[in-house]
Parts: structure tokens; C-alpha cells; sequence
């Protein structure tokens, strides 16, 4: 048994990953079906991974942040907002200085994913900030 996590949020975590696994679901279903019945390819591979993946998880990242099951026992929000932020600066100054278009042949690149990656990370980033800042005011 996890001892980093209280009851309720193990309950809130076990509901929230149900959540997240049958937005994956219907994700790659549609994703399927578009792809078979209209022909269409939307992006690169890597690119369509990463974004049926990243949806999902910043849902569950999301919730479980403002329920206050995300942080353990021993961990600070400031402390993975920093590590999250050092995260999303290394992606996006790789893909800035890779000059790479985001866009190409009317989908979305294979460098695209360094770009959507720095976004994830900073999105993560500014919930971590949010959260931290809403603990911490000082009327």
C-alpha cells in the first residue's frame, strides 16, 4: 500500500485514471475512424501519440491537482512547478532553436511534438502556480 497518499486521495486518483482511460478510448476511437472512413491523416505519428496521450493526461493532472490528490505527503507544489517549468523551457527552446515548422503538408510535423510537449509542461506549470498561489495567499 502506497503510505505517500491518504485514503481519499487513493479514491480520487483510482476514479480519476478510470476517467482518463476511457477518455483514451474515445479518443483512439475516433482517431481510428477518421483515419479509415475519411482517409485523413491529422499528423505525423510521433505527433498523434503524443496528443492522444497528452489529452488524457492533462485531464487527470487537471482534476486530481484541484481535488488535492496529486501532491504526496513530501512534496510541495512550488518544488514540481520549478521542475515542471525547467521541463517546458528545455522542449521549447529545443524546438525554437530547431527552427522546424510546426506545420507541415497540412499536418502537424514530426518536430511538432517538441512544441507540444514545452506547451504540456508549461500548462502543468501554471496549474502547479495556481494551486500554490491559491494555498498560499496572504490577505
Amino acid at each position: 500500500m502506497n503510505k505517500k497518499y491518504d485514503e481519499r486521495q487513493r479514491w480520487i486518483n483510482y476514479r480519476l485514471s478510470h476517467h482518463a482511460l476511457i477518455i483514451v478510448f474515445v479518443l483512439l476511437l475516433v482517431n481510428g475512424l477518421v483515419r479509415s472512413s475519411f482517409e485523413v491523416t491529422w499528423a505525423a505519428p510521433m505527433a498523434e501519440t503524443f496528443v492522444l496521450i497528452a489529452l488524457p493526461t492533462l485531464y487527470y493532472i487537471t482534476r486530481s491537482l484541484f481535488q488535492g490528490a496529486y501532491v504526496g505527503r513530501r512534496e510541495t507544489y512550488g518544488k514540481n512547478g520549478l521542475a515542471f517549468a525547467f521541463i517546458a523551457l528545455i522542449f521549447l527552446g529545443v524546438f525554437i532553436a530547431s527552427g522546424d515548422a510546426f506545420i507541415a503538408d497540412g499536418q502537424l510535423a514530426q518536430d511538432s511534438v517538441l512544441l507540444l510537449a514545452g506547451i504540456f509542461f508549461a500548462y502543468i506549470t501554471v496549474l502547479h502556480g495556481v494551486k500554490y498561489f491559491s494555498e498560499n495567499k496572504r490577505v
